[in-house]
């Protein structure tokens, strides 16, 4: 889960693509791969961006290349692994 791309809806239905930090109740915590890496890292970055989950998506690189219908993504949901 933590490090997976996905394409989050910004301010005015932008596409970008993230990465996951961390998940809580009804949002993703997202990063830019710049500050993803530092923090992952232990460096000092800039904290990961709430969105609400509703407008995060699996990644999909076709989407990003062609015409953006935001009706075919499917949203992103972490993986629980049961041990």
């Amino acid at each position: 889960m933590r490090g997976e791309k996905v394409i989050a809806k910004v301010l005015g239905g932008v596409p970008t693509v993230l990465r996951v930090w961390d998940v809580g109740d009804g949002v993703v915590y997202l990063a830019s791969e710049t500050e993803f890496r530092k923090r992952e890292a232990g460096h000092e970055a800039l904290e990961p961006i709430g969105f609400p989950a509703s407008d995060v998506f699996a990644y999909d690189e076709a989407f990003l290349e062609g015409k953006q219908d935001w009706r075919k993504l499917i949203r992103w949901k972490p993986v629980r692994l049961v041990v």
